[in-house]
């Protein structure tokens, strides 16, 4: 099961047209697993065109992984993903776009756990994923518990999985999302 989130911010449009663009490209008669596809997680930041924070409780969806479900609204909607998508995966794929006051340069983050298998396997998907620039950090060296990203939250738990960055300043262009599109489509190969 390979599992891809857009939109975890809701102004990187270049993940988010990503997302969609695989959905609906995808013919699931030729799978020969699952694809499980969000395409806009920070829904209320999408409709309100809102860098970053999730309106209802101005926190970065992308700091309080694996969530809570007594917590805030973020916390909330992190716990059920967590529960109910992400730990169904055996790889996910976290897309990003750059948001509203980012300039960047595509990269691939490949997490580094300590488990040998789950940092070889992420390092796999980050090379197929055919951006140049990869970068991993050592969540080895972080305290506990540990709130952060999807991405890490399910390296940490044994998922491999990467995040994948192409685009900025909230602008979506087909270049970035093309780039998005290759790797995501090299990786289910």
């Amino acid at each position: 099961t390979l599992v891809v989130v857009g939109g975890m911010h809701g102004s990187e449009f270049c993940g988010i047209e990503a997302a969609i663009r695989l959905f609906r490209e995808v013919e699931p008669k030729n799978l020969k697993g699952t694809l499980k596809v969000v395409m806009i997680y920070n829904l209320p930041a999408f409709e309100n065109n809102l860098g970053f924070l999730v309106p209802q409780d101005g926190i970065n969806p992308g700091r309080v992984f694996p969530g809570d479900p007594n917590g805030s609204f973020s916390e909330v909607m992190a716990y059920h993903i967590s529960e109910n998508v992400l730990r169904t995966a055996d790889y996910y794929v976290e897309l990003h776009g750059g948001d509203i006051p980012e300039a960047l340069v595509p990269f691939v983050n490949a997490p580094i756990t300590g488990v040998e298998e789950v940092d070889k396997k992420s390092r796999e998907l980050a090379m197929v994923y055919n951006i140049a620039l990869v970068v991993g950090g050592d969540l080895t060296k972080l305290p506990r518990p540990l709130h952060t990203s999807g991405f890490r939250a399910m390296t940490l738990e044994g998922i491999p999985a990467i995040l994948a960055e192409s685009g900025q300043q909230g602008i979506l262009t087909m270049e970035d999302t093309e780039r998005h599109l290759v790797g995501l489509r090299n990786i289910m190969v």
